[in-house]
């Protein structure tokens, strides 16, 4: 059975997206946490740097333990507005995503 996606919620897409970044970004606080304070130091590319100077970088990180999530998830919550937006703007050109699924009686079936 095939299923057409025809509109999607901005508000709904907007709270999802919000509610993804902000636990994303408390992982990327919590991993820098912990690198900098085993003193470590990481780099990642050419534009990621923890470096780790031990207890002294909670010092630094504690502001963004608050901040970084909070501006995430409103980054995330614009995101998805203006996803949903443009999506449904396109559907009146195009059919919009097509995905197929298979009734099945339970999840092991699958």
């Amino acid at each position: 059975m095939k299923i057409r996606i025809k509109k999607i919620s901005p508000l709904s897409l907007a709270a999802t997206l919000a509610l993804v970044y902000a636990l994303v970004s408390i992982g990327a606080v919590l991993l820098a946490v912990i690198v900098g304070s085993l003193g470590l130091n990481i780099s990642i590319g050419d534009q990621i740097h923890v470096s780790g100077t031990g207890p002294i970088i909670l010092l630094g990180v504690f502001p963004a333990m608050f901040v970084l999530p909070i501006t995430s998830g409103i980054s995330g919550a614009i995101s998805g507005i203006v996803i949903a937006w443009i999506y449904n703007f396109s559907t009146r050109f195009f059919d919009g995503l097509m995905i197929e699924t298979e009734e099945t009686k339970s999840w092991e079936q699958a």
